[in-house]
C-alpha cells in the first residue's frame, strides 16, 4: 500500500509540476499576444495617419490644379460676358480638360470679338443707309 501511495504522490507531483508549467506557459502566451496586439495597434496607428496625410495631399493637389483654375476660368466667363475682351485666357498650355476649357473660351472671345466687329459695321452701314435714304427723301421733297 505504501508503494500505491508513494505513486500517486509521484503522480501528483508530476501533475503539479505540468499545471505549473501549462500556467506558466499560458502566462507567457497572454504577455506575447498583449505585446503582437500593441505591436499591431502601432502598426495600424501608422497606417490611419499615413492614410489621412495621403488623403490631405490628394485633396491639396486637386485643389492646386483643379479647382482653382476653375475658379480663374469661371472669372475670366464672367468678364468675357460682361464685355471685357482684353484678358488674356490662362491654361491652354494644359493638356488636360482645364485646357481644353481654356482654349474653348478663347475661340468664343475671338468668335464674340469678330460679332461685335461685324454688327458696329453692320450699324455704321444701317445709319449710313439711313442717312442717304432720309437725304434722298429730303431732295425728293425739295422738288
Amino acid at each position: 500500500m505504501l508503494k500505491a501511495r508513494e505513486l500517486a504522490n509521484v503522480v501528483d507531483d508530476i501533475f503539479l509540476e505540468i499545471s505549473k508549467k501549462i500556467s506558466n506557459d499560458s502566462t507567457m502566451m497572454s504577455k506575447l499576444v498583449i505585446s503582437e496586439s500593441d505591436s499591431l495597434l502601432t502598426v495600424s496607428k501608422f497606417v490611419i495617419v499615413f492614410i489621412l496625410i495621403a488623403i490631405i495631399a490628394n485633396i491639396v493637389i486637386i485643389m492646386i490644379n483643379v479647382v482653382r483654375p476653375l475658379e480663374k476660368l469661371t472669372s475670366m466667363i464672367n468678364e468675357l460676358s460682361s464685355g471685357n475682351y482684353s484678358m488674356k485666357i490662362n491654361f491652354q498650355d494644359r493638356n488636360d480638360e482645364i485646357g481644353d476649357i481654356s482654349r474653348a473660351v478663347q475661340i468664343f472671345k475671338e468668335n464674340k470679338i469678330v460679332a461685335d466687329k461685324l454688327e458696329e459695321k453692320q450699324k455704321k452701314e444701317r445709319i449710313i443707309k439711313q442717312k442717304r435714304t432720309e437725304k434722298i427723301e429730303e431732295l425728293v421733297n425739295s422738288f
